[in-house]
């Protein structure tokens, strides 16, 4: 099965990871472990390829998935927060 973003998820995982997404899903690659083919960190440039579909790894888009999620309800959190100070 190929994995791979289509349009619309890429803009919510850009909105949502914001400026620098690239280096932010790198560095929880980083700290989860999660390599490429040749069992080697994915490079920033890996990953940019990868979201890009040019190429699939399943533990890769489950991972920015997971990053994604989290990153979604830290910012609802925060929503949530300010609305309770208004």
């Amino acid at each position: 099965m190929k994995y791979s973003f289509t349009a619309t998820q890429k803009k919510a995982i850009k909105r949502v990871l914001g400026y620098g997404y690239v280096g932010k899903i790198k560095s929880y690659f980083d700290n989860n472990n999660v390599t490429n083919a040749n069992n080697e960190p994915f490079s920033k440039a890996n990953i940019r390829v990868l979201f890009n579909s040019q190429t699939t790894n399943e533990l890769a888009y489950k991972k920015i998935l997971e990053l994604f999620d989290i990153k979604e309800k830290e910012q609802l959190k925060i929503k949530q927060q300010l609305k309770k100070i208004a």
